[in-house]
């Protein structure tokens, strides 16, 4: 079993969901269809089906993918293996009332080009007025900070360790993930480079690729966006020009 295997296996332990961030995400929504880029194991995609938004789900993971579907049969079509930058030629000829993307997903692209063109691609599938939603980890503290430590997750079966150092590559961030299956004392590493994004550079690009209404918060309670807090989230709006 590789890293991102055992990840799937674990997810929901290691990340439960919480109604306060499912509260926040539909208090921001507007009504009809949604997109959620990054779904993981589904379910902030199953919560938001339940409220009545028409969703799609995709994901790299197929891991994550098959245990999305395993929760509703209901739904099982609704999640779809989809690379993230090729939303454009899945999706040629849907547009979306909302885009989510949660969990850090947007800086898996590791170049500042290739968000920029993320976002490009958001804004294209969303009709106008269309609500956008990231989140991302707060860079602008991270780098203030230079080496900045997740607390460790603990759980019954499984620890879950995490850590940024930056790296030579043009200031790109090396993050080192750590699973230790206390039942097998397995130990799964894993290592990935990040585009280290931070705010006033996000805001930019939002702006440049059609968005407006933009407002930062620093967690799913709805606390404006500070330095001292570890998520940068962003909620914005596409331009009707």
């Amino acid at each position: 079993m590789d890293f991102f295997q055992q990840l799937s296996t674990y997810y929901d332990l290691l990340f439960p969901f919480k109604k306060s961030t499912f509260n926040f995400v539909k208090s921001q929504l507007r009504d009809g269809s949604v997109l959620d880029v990054g779904c993981g194991t589904g379910n902030m995609s199953l919560a938001l089906i339940d409220a009545g938004y028409d969703v799609t789900a995709i994901d790299l993971d197929v891991g994550m993918l098959h245990i999305a579907r395993s929760k509703d049969g209901r739904h099982q079509s609704r999640f779809i293996h989809v690379d993230m930058t090729k939303i454009g030629e899945q999706f040629a000829d849907k547009r979306f009332e909302n885009i989510i993307c949660l969990g850090n997903t947007l800086v898996q692209l590791d170049e500042l080009e290739k968000i920029n063109l993320l976002l490009k691609k958001f804004s294209n599938q969303m009709v106008k007025g269309g609500k956008l939603i990231l989140q991302i980890v707060n860079y602008d503290r991270v780098l203030d900070g230079n080496n900045f430590e997740f607390p460790i997750i603990d759980c019954k079966n499984v620890k879950f360790e995490r850590s940024y150092r930056i790296g030579t590559n043009c200031g790109r961030f090396k993050f080192t993930s750590r699973i230790t299956d206390k039942k097998t004392n397995e130990v799964f590493t894993n290592q990935v480079v990040l585009y280290p994004l931070r705010k006033g550079k996000l805001e930019e690009i939002l702006f440049e690729n059609g968005f407006g209404k933009i407002h930062f918060y620093g967690n799913f309670y709805g606390d404006n966006f500070s330095s001292k807090q570890t998520a940068c989230i962003v909620c914005a709006e596409k331009n009707d020009a």
